[in-house]
């Protein structure tokens, strides 16, 4: 039987750059609702066409994991989920932050993204901390990558295969070449073609447009500036620069009476 709701609506909907489209529902109830496993094969079938359910996950910065741990298997979140206090099942997702080929020699630890069901989960681990292997790690939230045309270098939104530029940009020296072909290396004197000035590339983090466009980003998400995911539950709203605040406070009033 065909399932309804009485006053069912969505509010926006937007097309991803991966060619997803995201739909806001009208309240939680609805969102709550409409991720039925018994509505979701409903609301796919009256799409049309070949359409995919992917819900939206919560992603957690994880840091200093020791390099050893096998994030990508399914047993070891189940193992986190245990020692951290967690809801089986709440961890649907973990891959490392940086390729592996981007580590140094002997590193032994580096930050993981880890996906979750619920933003109530995330806030847990935010508040609580991850226990991997036995160490305890901080979590915090995400910033949304800002994302960068590896052909023409460009910050607008597209990326390279959808690029209508005639010619290619290093990110390296600006030269009309793949940035793989350029013979300037990571010590060699870089020009960016955002700034127009030399010191770092196009790919640096450091770069003054990518921080400009990166903070453009983050004021555009309804979360930004806030310690948690926000929920319903008013202790989620507290803010960064408030519990950065806080917290300096603490370490001054125990240092007092050190």
């Amino acid at each position: 039987m065909e399932a309804k709701r009485e006053g069912a609506a969505f509010v926006g909907v937007w097309k991803l750059n991966n060619g997803g489209v995201v739909f806001d529902c009208k309240d939680e109830v609805m969102a709550s609702w409409l991720k039925q496993q018994e509505i979701i094969p409903q609301f796919i079938a009256k799409m049309g066409g070949v359409c995919v359910y992917k819900p939206r996950r919560v992603e957690l910065v994880a840091e200093m994991i020791p390099v050893g741990a096998r994030i990508e298997e399914g047993g070891m979140w189940r193992q986190v989920e245990r020692d951290s206090g967690l809801e089986a099942g709440v961890i649907v997702g973990a891959r490392w932050l940086k390729a592996l080929a981007c580590r140094r020699a002997g590193q032994q630890s580096a930050h993981v993204k880890v996906e979750f069901v619920t933003a109530e989960a995330a806030d847990h681990a935010i508040d609580n901390g991850l226990y991997w292997q036995g160490k305890h790690t901080r979590a915090c939230k995400s910033e949304e990558e800002v994302w960068r045309c590896v052909k023409c270098q460009k910050f607008d939104g597209h990326l390279a295969f959808a690029c209508k530029s005639a010619a290619d940009v290093c990110g390296r020296c600006v030269e009309a070449h793949w940035t793989l072909d350029s013979l300037v290396t990571d010590s060699g004197p870089m020009w960016c073609s955002n700034c127009k000035v030399g010191g770092h590339g196009a790919a640096s983090r450091t770069c003054p447009f990518f921080q400009s466009e990166r903070q453009k980003k983050n004021e555009w998400d309804p979360t930004y500036g806030y310690h948690y995911i926000p929920t319903t539950d008013p202790r989620m709203w507290a803010t960064t620069a408030g519990t950065a605040a806080a917290a300096a406070a603490t370490a001054a009033s125990s240092a007092g009476h050190g």
